[in-house]
């Protein structure tokens, strides 16, 4: 076999899991989440959507494999862009395993540093985008 072939088989089974699971969250937020509470709390009418979204993102272990689907999910349902790329960039930047592995390593103040600078730049990443495009 060619061995770029082979790479991208590689590459493939191991995003291939990760893609259908964010095809089942983002089938199960359009079947049980109400588009009003998408609206309400992420959508362009409330100030406090892309601090909320960075703060839902933060925390999740969130893929990039799995991350367009669901955004996508809630791009339909009625969140902001400025709320998604928040989300998006909270949720690839930092997450719970990661936060558990450099806890390991860092101080407890490099790791809230950690936290805070990726927090930051979701929320300013999500006003960017919410306010130039």
């Amino acid at each position: 076999m060619n061995e770029a072939f082979s790479f991208g088989w590689a590459l493939f089974k191991r995003i291939l899991p990760y893609v259908l699971i964010g095809a089942v969250i983002s089938a199960a937020l359009v079947a049980f989440v109400p588009d009003t509470w998408i609206q309400k709390y992420l959508g362009n009418d409330s100030p406090l959507a892309i601090p909320i979204a960075a703060g839902i993102g933060v925390p999740l272990y969130l893929r990039i494999e799995m991350a367009i689907p669901i955004l996508k999910a809630l791009i339909v349902k009625g969140m902001s862009m400025g709320a998604a790329m928040a989300l998006l960039i909270g949720g690839t930047g930092a997450s719970l395993p990661e936060i558990a592995i450099i806890s390991s390593m860092l101080k407890p103040k490099a790791i809230m540093a950690f936290i805070l600078s990726v927090m930051t730049m979701a929320i300013v990443g999500g006003f960017i985008f919410y306010f130039f495009f």
